[in-house]
């Protein structure tokens, strides 16, 4: 396909919108769901692992996302969200 790179940031923001305001709030500082803030979250690595395979309380994603889209919300979260 085209190439992701320019897509990827409206991507994650889509990502984010559809499957983690619900938990970690439109400003990814925790929402109704108990989910973490994120805004210390430097790793982008580590925010695919917890997306695809849950951690804690939170479920894994991996079979409801693609890994295209976890990439691009794991890439917002980190480098687009808290600009």
């Amino acid at each position: 396909g085209a190439s992701a790179s320019p897509a990827l940031p409206m991507l994650g923001a889509e990502v984010f919108t559809n499957a983690c305001v619900v938990c970690h709030g439109e400003n990814g500082l925790g929402g109704h769901g108990g989910g973490a803030p994120l805004d210390q979250i430097k790793d982008v690595a580590l925010v695919i692992a917890t997306v695809s395979d849950g951690r804690g309380n939170m479920p894994a994603f991996g079979g409801a996302l693609t890994a295209e889209q976890i990439r691009a919300v794991a890439s917002y979260v980190v480098n687009d969200l808290f600009e």
